[in-house]
């Protein structure tokens, strides 16, 4: 969450085939807590990437906002929330941040 707030965006990896199964619930409801990558596959197994772009601490269910590569129509206009904590479709597993120096 630090590397979010000071670069504004990073990297995470997921379970493409989980977020394609849960394409049709996420596009209506947009948020995501129930379901975490040891429940459905492996962290080895890990083969799509999203762009965490944001955070709601003060949420009831605290949330990662990320914005995926398939287009509006998936999730709320191509952004789902994701539950902090969770480990929602392995997205701790694997995290990447650019750093671009002038």
């Amino acid at each position: 969450m630090l590397e979010l707030r000071n670069a504004g965006q990073v990297l995470i990896g997921g379970l493409h085939t989980l977020l394609r199964t849960l394409w049709i619930i996420l596009r209506h409801a947009g948020f995501l807590t129930m379901f975490s990558v040891t429940e459905h596959g492996s962290p080895k197994d890990l083969n799509h990437a999203v762009q965490l772009v944001g955070y709601d601490l003060t949420a009831e269910v605290p949330y990662y906002i990320a914005k995926n590569s398939w287009g509006k129509s998936f999730g709320v206009n191509g952004y789902i929330q994701l539950a902090i904590g969770s480990n929602i479709c392995g997205l701790a597993n694997e995290v990447a941040t650019i750093d671009i120096k002038p």
